[in-house]
């Protein structure tokens, strides 16, 4: 089943090593969704490949296709019905705040009786977020830093405590996504 307003957006994929059949299974899914096919040498780690592959997608979205915002999502993460609809709130709402930095899509609390859907966390990124335009100045910093110190980490973590000293996260009481074992 689709996302609410999913055919609203614009849907990229990132691929590394990407055969024929898998490319014609994204096609069948949906013939407008583009595919940016990487490859690196073998010496390359998976930590190199995934924040190459990443950075390519969020420089591409916000410089290429000059989108407000951007959503990313591992191919592990499975979005709600109203995942695309919790982004477009939460950017929309606080993309002008300049301590805003991203929206989450899974939940930190597990709490029921809630008057509201979403609170405000010095947290770091992941399990499907989304940040605005507005961000993407420092991102690109990050990403640039963090593939130049060629360091053994993935982004999430190299990105967390540089995010938890001058920003916020918006994260849903109601996870937003699930995470496939």
């Amino acid at each position: 089943k689709k996302c609410k307003n999913y055919d609203q957006n614009k849907k990229l994929v990132i691929y590394q090593d990407a055969k024929k059949n898998i490319i014609e299974k994204i096609n069948k899914i949906d013939p407008n969704i583009d595919i940016v096919k990487t490859k690196y040498p073998d010496k390359f780690s998976s930590f190199q490949k995934i924040n190459h592959n990443s950075y390519l997608g969020f420089e591409k979205c916000f410089d290429v296709y000059k989108s407000d915002y951007t959503i990313f999502i591992e191919d592990d993460i499975l979005p709600s019905y109203d995942f695309l609809d919790y982004h477009n709130h939460i950017n929309l709402t606080y993309r002008d705040n300049s301590q805003y930095f991203a929206a989450n899509s899974f939940s930190k609390e597990n709490l029921k009786k809630l008057k509201f859907s979403y609170s405000k966390f010095i947290y770091g990124i992941g399990k499907g977020w989304s940040i605005p335009k507005e961000r993407w100045k420092f991102l690109k910093k990050m990403y640039r830093d963090l593939i130049n110190s060629k360091n053994e980490i993935y982004y999430d973590c190299f990105f967390e405590p540089h995010i938890k000293k001058k920003y916020f996260v918006v994260m849903p009481y109601r996870s937003r996504s699930y995470e496939q074992p």
